[in-house]
Order: C-alpha cells, then structure tokens, then sequence
C-alpha cells in the first residue's frame, strides 16, 4: 500500500466520523497530508518494534504524527469551505 492511501487509512481509524470525507477527499494538499502521515506513521511504527531505536527520534516522529493529525482535524472540519459547500 502506498503512503497516500496508508495514511488515509490510518486517518480514517484515527477520525472514524470522517471516514467517508477522508476517502472522498481529492484535494491535492490533503491527499500529500496524507501521504506525509502514512511515511511518518509507518516510520514511528518501525521505530517502535526496533530495539535499537533511538528514544529521541521515536519521540520525534510521534511528534510529527500528532502535528499531522491536528492538521488533518482542521481540514476535515472545515471541509465545507474547501469545496464552497
């Protein structure tokens, strides 16, 4: 699976209330919101499982994942007013 699709499935989980406005949305910068969400999550994910990861970089791409979440919150609540709906 791709990072775009991997992170709108993520996403999805995250914001169940919005699961069909997160697979309907075409819009390039949440589609790249996305993408970006699925590479950090599945890097923090790999970071998890890994023994040797290093604490401050696992803290890190926590970090950008919750910043990630908060910008994808944003968008799906005012979803409205990217289509002019």
């Amino acid at each position: 699976m791709d990072s775009e699709h991997f992170g709108r499935a993520l996403l999805q989980m995250k914001f169940p209330a919005h699961r069909e406005q997160i697979a309907d949305y075409s819009w390039p910068a949440f589609a790249l919101l996305c993408e970006a969400y699925g590479m950090a999550a599945r890097t923090r994910d790999e970071l998890r499982r890994s023994a040797a990861a290093e604490p401050g970089l696992l803290l890190e791409f926590e970090t950008v994942c919750v910043e990630l979440e908060t910008e994808a919150a944003q968008l799906l609540g005012r979803g409205h007013t990217m289509y002019g709906r």
